[in-house]
C-alpha cells in the first residue's frame, strides 16, 4: 500500500465517519473556518482507522465556512490520489452539529441499474434517528488522476439550526463512496430530493459500491467437460464431471493422447461442492500483527434455485477472530439437489459483522457476494476455420455458443508429427470480454510450421463457470486450406496468456505484439479497476514478451488480463487461488 495520509477520526451513531479537526482561524466577526487534516477514506461506522479496500490510496481534506448570523455553511473538498492510476466515483458529503438535539433522517438508496449502466437513487423507506442536527449537500462525481489533486465545491447549506455556530461546532461526515463500475454513469437527477436538511443515502444493491469480496458467476458444483466432433452434424456427446482439482483433462472418450491432459474417468459430481470463503479484508491483511476483530457472519440467500442449501465455515452466527496480517478463510459448502434446472440461480451474501449486533445496523467490517447458476454443459462449437497464411504460419478461428452463461476463452492446439506431441496456442476473443454474449469468437494464430508439413489440432473453449468443450480432431494436408480462408494480416492478432503461480505469489503475463508498436499491459477486477500495470504505454518489438505481477496482497477471485496495441485490445480472464 502506498504512503498513507494523515487521519483524524471519530465516531458517532452507526452510519456516518466523522472527521474532525480543530477551528482554523476567523475570517470576520461572524464567520469562522475550519479546515481538516488530510484524510484517507476509510468505512463509514469503523474505529479502526483502515482506508476503504476500493480507495486504498484515495485522501481527502475539507474546508467549512459558518456564517454565524446567517447560519450559511460552506463545505468544500480537496480530494488526493496517491496511486499511480486514476480514480473515479461518486463521494456523498454531509456536516453536522455536536449538538444533542434528536432528529430522524429520511433517507435514499443509491443503486447500480446494470441494465442503463447507471448508478442512481431512489427513495427509501428506511428512517433513523441520529443525536445531530445534520445537512446532507449532494453527491458530486469525482475523478482524481494518479498522482493527483481534484478540489470539489459542494456548495452552501442555510438553515435556522446552524445560526450561532462557528466552524469548529460541525464536523464533516461522508454518506458513500461509490466506486463507478466500467463504462458506468452517474444519473444524479434520480438523486436531486436525497440531499437536505436531515436526510442521507445508503447504498444497497451492488457489490461494487461495498468494495468487499465479489466471486462473480459460480457453479453449483465443478466444471464439466465434453468431446465435440469436427464433423458438425454430430452433437456433443453428454457431458462429463470433472474435479476441479485435478486441473484440465481430455473426456474419456476424446480420440487423442495429449500428455499434458489426462483422460478424464467419469465419476458423478458430489453432493456437497466446497468453495473458499474469505475471512479477512484489505484493513486486517494490513494491521499489525498485536490488532484482531472479534467478529461473526451471517448468510442470506436469493434465487430460484429451489432446495439447494448453504452452509459456512465457520458456522453463521459462531464467534471467530480476525488478526492482523493474517489471511484466515473458511468454506462455503454449496448442496444441490437432483432437481435443479439448467439456468437456475442463487445470489449469496455472506456478511461479517460485530458480534453484539447484527449485520443490518451498519456494523459490516466486510462482506463476501457470490452468485451461482447451474450449468452443466459446456459451450458448443458451431463454426471454424485453419488456413496456411504466407510461408510459415497458421491461422485459426473459432465460434461457440453457450445458452446459459457465455464462452469465454479459447486455445488451439496443433501437433506437426501425427499426434506423438501437442503444442498449445492462446486465442484472442475478437470483442471485449467484459460485453457479456452468447456467442463469440475467438482468433489466433502460430509461426514456424512449414507448408509441406501435415497439421493436426483441435480447440479448446471455456465458458464463464469452467465448462470445457474439445472440439477436432482436424487435419490440415501440406499446402492446404481448411474451414475458412484467413488474410494474411488476420494472423498477427496481438494476444495475451496469464499463468499463476501460487507459490511464488506471482502472475507470469506471456503476451504476442505482432508488430513494432506502443503497448499497455494491465490486470483489472471484475469491476473493471486497475489492479495492475506492468507496462503501460511502452514501445515493443514484434515477437513474445512476458511480464510477471507480483499478487500478494490481491485476494482469491477472477481478474481479467489485457493487452492494448494501437486501437486493438485483447482480454483473458483467469483465476486467482491462494
Amino acid at each position: 500500500m502506498n504512503a498513507k495520509c494523515l487521519t483524524s477520526y471519530a465516531v458517532h451513531c452507526g452510519l456516518v465517519l466523522l472527521l474532525c479537526a480543530s477551528a482554523g482561524p476567523l475570517a470576520r466577526a461572524q464567520t469562522t473556518t475550519q479546515k481538516t487534516k488530510s484524510s484517507q477514506i476509510g468505512p463509514s461506522d469503523r474505529t479502526a482507522k483502515p482506508p476503504r479496500p476500493d480507495a486504498p490510496n484515495v485522501c481527502v481534506q475539507y474546508t467549512i465556512t459558518v456564517d454565524a448570523k446567517t447560519g450559511e455553511v460552506t463545505l468544500k473538498a480537496k480530494f488526493t490520489n496517491k496511486g499511480a492510476t486514476e480514480k473515479k466515483f461518486i463521494f456523498c458529503q454531509m456536516i453536522a452539529t455536536s449538538t444533542d438535539t434528536k432528529v430522524q433522517m429520511a433517507a435514499c438508496d443509491i443503486y447500480y441499474d446494470s441494465s442503463a449502466k447507471q448508478v442512481k437513487c431512489s427513495t427509501s423507506t428506511r428512517k433513523f434517528d441520529q443525536a445531530m442536527n445534520s445537512y446532507h449537500f449532494g453527491c458530486k462525481l469525482v475523478t482524481v488522476a494518479g498522482n493527483g489533486t481534484t478540489d470539489v465545491d459542494y456548495g452552501k447549506a442555510t438553515d435556522d439550526g446552524f445560526k450561532g455556530k462557528k466552524a469548529s461546532d460541525f464536523y464533516v461526515t461522508y454518506a458513500d463512496y461509490v466506486e463507478l463500475p466500467t463504462g458506468a454513469t452517474f444519473d444524479d437527477a434520480s438523486c436531486k430530493d436525497c440531499f437536505g436538511k436531515d436526510k442521507s443515502t445508503g447504498l444497497t444493491g451492488t457489490p461494487a459500491m461495498m468494495g468487499d469480496w465479489y466471486l462473480p458467476v459460480l457453479p453449483f458444483t465443478d466444471p464439466y467437460i465434453v468431446y465435440q466432433p469436427i464433423d458438425t452434424n454430430i452433437h456433443p456427446a453428454p457431458p462429463e464431471y470433472r474435479n476441479f482439482t485435478l486441473g484440465l483433462g481430455v473426456p474419456s472418450n476424446f480420440p487423442a493422447t495429449v500428455t499434458q491432459l489426462p483422460h478424464n474417468v467419469p465419476l458423478p459430481p458430489p453432493s456437497v461442492y466446497t468453495i473458499p470463503l474469505n475471512l479477512f479484508d484489505v484493513h486486517t491483511m494490513d494491521a499489525d500483527s498485536t490488532q484482531s476483530w472479534i467478529a461473526q457472519l451471517s448468510i442470506a440467500i436469493t434465487g430460484d434455485a429451489a432446495g439447494a442449501t448453504f452452509t459456512t465455515t465457520p458456522a453463521a452466527g459462531s464467534t471467530f477472530t480476525i488478526r492482523g496480517m493474517d489471511e484466515p478463510t473458511g468454506n462455503i459448502d454449496v448442496t444441490t439437489p437432483a432437481s435443479l434446472a439448467q439456468g437456475d440461480t442463487s445470489e449469496m451474501m455472506i456478511t461479517v459483522h460485530d458480534p453484539d449486533t447484527d449485520s443490518t445496523r451498519g456494523d459490516q467490517l466486510f462482506a463476501q457476494k457470490g452468485f451461482f447458476i447451474n450449468d452443466t454443459r459446456p459451450p458448443e462449437v458451431t463454426a471454424h476455420g485453419v488456413a496456411r497464411v504466407g510461408p510459415d504460419s497458421v491461422s485459426a478461428q473459432v465460434t461457440a455458443t453457450d445458452a446459459t452463461t457465455e464462452p469465454l476463452a479459447a486455445s488451439f492446439w496443433y501437433s506437426t508429427n501425427g499426434g506423438a506431441t501437442w503444442d498449445v496456442a492462446g486465442m484472442a476473443s475478437t470483442t471485449d470480454l467484459l460485453n457479456d454474449s452468447p456467442t463469440r469468437s475467438f482468433a489466433g494464430g502460430v509461426r514456424g510450421i512449414p507448408r509441406n508439413v501435415p497439421l493436426q489440432y483441435f480447440f479448446m473453449v471455456q465458458d464463464q463457470v469452467f465448462n470445457y468443450t474439445y472440439f477436432g480432431i482436424g487435419t490440415v494436408p501440406p499446402d492446404s486450406i481448411t474451414g475458412v480462408s484467413m488474410a494474411g494480416n488476420d494472423v498477427a492478432q496481438p494476444w495475451i496468456r496469464p499463468t499463476a503461480d501460487r507459490d511464488n505469489h506471482t502472475i507470469t503475463l506471456q503476451y504476442m505484439v505482432p508488430q513494432a508498436a506502443v503497448v499497455t499491459v494491465r490486470i483489472v477486477d471484475m469491476f473493471g479497476r486497475d489492479i495492475a500495470r506492468p507496462v503501460n504505454g511502452e514501445p515493443a518489438q514484434s515477437g513474445v514478451h512476458q511480464a510477471v505481477v507480483d499478487t500478494r496482497g490481491l485476494p482469491s477471485g477472477f481478474y481479467v488480463a489485457s493487452i492494448t496495441v494501437g486501437r486493438t485490445v485483447r482480454s483473458q480472464r483467469f483465476e486467482l487461488v491462494r
